[in-house]
């Protein structure tokens, strides 16, 4: 099952969280996550200036991250049941 809504930045960086990446530099437009010991050579970029994550970065840092379409659906429900982040997505 593919993804087929985007969600918000913080939302999405909160999925990144919870899969161990840390939030290693950040500028006015992005956010940069790493993850020692997942084979990265390069930080999974976020842009967080945006409402909504278009689907193709989403579909690339999903990857990336190998985040499956099931875990990612598993990680929404989990997130939006947290405080601060419901209504975001």
């Amino acid at each position: 099952m593919p993804i087929e809504s985007p969600v918000s930045p913080r939302i999405f960086r909160r999925m990144l969280e919870i899969e161990g990446f840390q939030l290693v530099r950040q500028d006015s437009l992005n956010w940069a996550f790493f993850k020692d010991g997942c084979g990265l050579i390069h930080p999974v970029i976020l842009p967080h200036t945006v409402e909504l994550v278009p689907l193709e970065i989403m579909s690339r840092v999903l990857d990336v991250a190998k985040i499956t379409p099931g875990l990612f659906q598993q990680l929404l429900d989990r997130i939006k049941t947290e405080p601060n982040l419901t209504g975001s997505a």
